[in-house]
């Protein structure tokens, strides 16, 4: 579509959200228009392009998770391959969130020594 000049019409829809609204699309014409599988999934970009300039936060409470309206089970991670976990899915949001070990503020060396 670029060569030809046609915007890609994917590029207004933010991280998850593109390819979560891929799959509830048909095939996109050469005219740049998204024709969407019902009206659900129409309502749905919208509120996703309503959303996309506000800084929602981060995990469970992205802009996507927002505009779905349903709470997501801890877990599950829409839009991001099956392949993947939450690590992945929001790894540039959360680098340091998913330590399992609580870090002792002493030091270890001196600890072995006790």
């Amino acid at each position: 579509m670029e060569e030809v000049g046609i915007e890609n019409p994917w590029r207004q829809f933010p991280e998850r959200s593109s390819p979560y609204l891929r799959a509830r699309a048909d095939p996109t014409p050469s005219t740049g228009e998204i024709i969407w599988s019902s009206n659900n999934s129409k309502r749905l970009a919208d509120r996703v392009i309503e959303l996309k300039d506000q800084d929602i936060g981060v995990r469970e409470h992205d802009i996507l998770s927002t505009a779905i309206d349903t709470p997501e089970h801890r877990g599950c991670v829409h839009g991001v391959s099956s392949l993947k976990g939450w690590k992945e899915g929001y790894n540039k949001d959360i680098k340091g969130l998913w330590k399992k070990k609580k870090r002792t503020s002493m030091d270890p060396d001196r600890l072995k020594k006790r």
